[in-house]
């Protein structure tokens, strides 16, 4: 999926604000509060849902101080198909209509099949990392950024490291270096 514009109706500071993506990725960057991360929720928002007003998300809410509509739309481009992703005001993250080349409309599921695999988490750690989320890189070990790399874009990849983490638990069961108890340690010990 490659968004392509963004229009804002109502989100935060943006009012009636209407945004062209030309680079890929692209770069968003501007003075301190000039709005960057009230459009990069913005997208999310619009992608997986509004934060509803219970608990600690109801600091996350971006509903405009004025009149102006709540929500707003992106234009997506999937598999050389356009179609525009509308999320307003409404229950459960707010109410999403998806509208495709030929003006036919659709509800939350079509929204479900453009995203695929992609989830908020996946979203955020792939596509929505921030300068404070770079430089927590540099305090990563080797392992976990190549752990995280193997994640980009593998389907099922949490279900893989589970497997291998199930793997390496069995094989620490039959031997280990330095251990006793390990089944092939002991009939080692034995022969």
């Amino acid at each position: 999926m490659k968004i392509k514009s963004i229009h804002i109706d109502g989100f935060g500071k943006w009012v009636d604000q209407d945004f062209t993506i030309t680079a890929n990725p692209q770069v968003i960057f501007g003075n301190n509060e000039a709005g960057k991360t009230t459009l990069a929720v913005f997208i999310r928002s619009v992608l997986f849902g509004f934060a509803n007003a219970k608990g600690k998300n109801r600091y996350q809410q971006y509903k405009p101080r004025h009149s102006a509509a709540y929500g707003g739309s992106l234009l997506v481009e999937v598999d050389g198909q356009e179609y525009r992703i509308h999320r307003g005001a409404g229950k459960g993250g707010g109410k999403v209509t998806v509208t495709d080349q030929a003006g036919h409309r659709f509800g939350a599921g079509k929204l479900a099949e453009l995203l695929g695999n992609v989830n908020q988490e996946l979203y955020q750690a792939v596509f929505g990392f921030s300068q404070a989320d770079l430089a927590a890189v540099d305090d990563l070990r080797q392992e976990e950024v190549q752990h995280h790399l193997q994640q980009l874009g593998a389907v099922g990849s949490n279900e893989w490291g589970q497997f291998v983490t199930q793997l390496l638990k069995k094989g620490d069961e039959l031997f280990k270096p330095r251990g006793r108890k390990p089944v092939l340690n002991q009939h080692l010990k034995e022969y």
